[in-house]
């Protein structure tokens, strides 16, 4: 006590210690009591939530036919008057999932969640590139300590509010702070957003690569690339791309319609001997070479032999007979790509399939064929596809639709329609890319046989690392338990919270077989209730028939009847838990 009464700075720093131990204490205390009144005040709904990816949504079924569509009759038919909540949402992440739970349960809170999620954690960019992250300092882990403090949080939200952000997460919002993942940003903020996550570092740029190389905009593509190439970590990043960075570079190449390079043999990878083929044929079709790339594309020699590579092989392929000008045969094969492409997700070139097939119909010998009784818009008029968000994201795409329009025009339009046609191609492709479109809009008089003779044609340039997608490498078993960890962890304290229950749902896909095991795992650790379809039909059964019986077309998602699986082993596991 007589070092305190000596020293004035020292009382001051102990009082000051003081005083922010009896604040945390105090705001602990008040959460404490809050949360007791709020579930005083407000009881659970007898509701249960189903909370998931794409595999919850429903993806691969008829509208209305999920797995908590069909556990919803299931229940009703049993006498149980539950309502079935599904917040499943398609490529969503555990961490995703769990923060959509969150967000509905400051609401009225159910009484029984069903988890099923993981998938998507195996090639998220950002996570992926934090576990190849250095071990953080021992000041970065005391100052990410601090931040955990009620005290420090609180102090955040409220200069957040000084500044005028009241979307602060402590007040009911999100987080100015925190980065949205990258497929979640609408288009229109791209610049803004893009921009903080260039600043944030590399897991973040990840994610906004992983993304872009889906959108197969080669513009966007290239700027992340060169943001990501860029950055002093890029040596050790080069290391966490599922294919090496010169295929990658390549496939850009391809993307741009520059010049491509040349491949160098990677023979420590698996895949490299397929992939340079399948470069070698696309290098064909850009040169012209049409039978050679014809040839490769019909063969049984993939890029890979799942139902996306089947899906570009035979779109490649067929596109190959749209730059002879085969009218008819491209009219049939586009179409049939078409089909195939819809009953994927992600679907492969879906929105140039779209304009391609669409074209080829219009410019086919039957004089009566139009636009909108094509494959390509399935019996709907033209300016439908032009609004619909499916495919909204490619540009080259849209292009193709615009050029199909114009020839629609031509073939049974009057003047007025031509004419309007090519304005509003003018008006929304100030700058065309592609050779159709500048062709066209370089010859707003061609008849319909100096389109079918003239009109200037292009590969179909879809991106095979963004279609599978496989940008990044898929994580292993236990990166992939220490990227789910925590989620689980915070579901967890969230049903502790909040008083539900949680059943865990696995996957009737069992290709990555770690991702069940850790749902299992997880299951038995916290001892939630688990539905584990693979306990009451065995994979061969499951996979017979080359996995028609259970799964929709891209042999990944269920189908009607494998979520009538699910729905029931869920249903089981409520019965046993009650």
């Amino acid at each position: 006590m007589s070092v305190l009464r000596h020293h004035a700075w020292l009382r001051v720093a102990v009082r000051f210690a003081l005083l922010l131990v009896s604040l945390e204490l105090s705001l602990a205390l008040a959460a404490f009591l809050l949360e007791r009144l709020e579930l005083r005040a407000a009881p659970p709904s007898a509701e249960i939530v189903c909370i998931g990816d794409s595999n919850t949504f429903g993806i691969g079924a008829p509208a209305g036919r999920s797995y908590p569509d069909q556990l919803q009759e299931i229940l009703a038919a049993a006498g149980d008057p539950r309502r079935v909540a599904n917040l499943g949402v398609p490529g969503f992440s555990t961490r995703q999932i769990v923060d959509r739970l969150e967000e509905s349960t400051r609401g009225s809170p159910p009484t029984c969640v069903v988890f099923l999620g993981g998938f998507n954690d195996m090639n998220r960019a950002a996570e992926l590139l934090r576990t190849g992250a250095a071990e953080p300092s021992l000041v970065r882990r005391i100052g990410a300590a601090l931040l955990h403090l009620r005290t420090v949080r609180v102090a955040r939200a409220a200069w957040s509010v000084v500044r005028g952000n009241r979307a602060h997460r402590g007040f009911g919002g999100a987080d100015a702070t925190d980065l949205p993942p990258a497929a979640g940003v609408p288009r229109k903020r791209w610049n803004a957003e893009f921009a903080r996550a260039r600043a944030a570092g590399p897991a973040a740029l990840g994610d906004w690569l992983q993304m872009l190389w889906r959108t197969q905009d080669p513009a966007w593509m290239r700027t992340a690339f060169d943001a990501m190439r860029a950055r002093p970590e890029f040596e050790a990043t080069k290391r966490l791309f599922r294919y090496p960075v010169d295929e990658v570079e390549w496939e850009l190449a391809w993307l741009e319609g520059a010049p491509l390079p040349p491949l160098p043999p990677h023979p420590e990878s698996r895949e490299a001997g397929a992939y340079a083929r399948y470069a070698a044929a696309c290098g064909d079709l850009a040169e012209g070479r049409l039978d050679a790339a014809r040839h490769y594309f019909t063969s049984e020699d993939r890029i890979d032999d799942g139902s996306w590579g089947r899906c570009l092989h035979r779109t490649l392929a067929a596109w190959a007979l749209l730059m002879e000008r085969e009218w008819k045969a491209a009219d049939r094969e586009l179409a049939a790509a078409l089909a195939a492409s819809r009953d994927l997700s992600p679907q492969v070139a879906l929105s140039a399939l779209l304009g391609a097939t669409g074209l080829a119909h219009v410019l086919a010998e039957d004089p009566a064929a139009r636009l909108a009784d094509s494959a390509g818009v399935a019996g709907r008029p033209a300016d439908e596809w032009r609004d619909r968000g499916c495919w909204d994201d490619d540009p080259i795409g849209r292009e193709w639709m615009a050029v199909a329009e114009f020839a629609d025009a031509v073939k049974g339009g009057t003047a007025a329609e031509r004419a309007a046609t090519l304005a509003r191609s003018r008006e929304r492709f100030r700058t065309p890319r592609s050779k159709p479109l500048r062709w066209v809009l370089a010859h707003p008089g061609a008849t319909l046989e100096e389109l079918r003779a003239g009109l200037e044609l292009e590969p179909c340039r879809v991106a095979w690392m963004g279609v599978c997608p496989i940008l990044f490498r898929v994580v292993g078993g236990e990166e992939f338990a220490r990227i789910v960890a925590p989620e689980h962890d915070r579901l967890a304290r969230l049903a502790q919270e909040h008083g539900f229950r949680v059943v865990v749902l696995t996957y009737l896909a069992d290709d990555n077989a770690f991702v069940n095991e850790r749902l299992r795992t997880v299951a038995m650790e916290k001892r939630w209730a688990l539905a584990d379809v693979h306990a009451r039909l065995a994979l061969s059964d499951l996979y017979a028939d080359e996995r028609r019986t259970w799964f929709s077309p891209d042999r990944s998602h269920p189908n009607e009847a494998g979520y009538a699986l699910e729905a029931r082993a869920v249903f089981d596991a409520l019965r046993a838990a009650r």
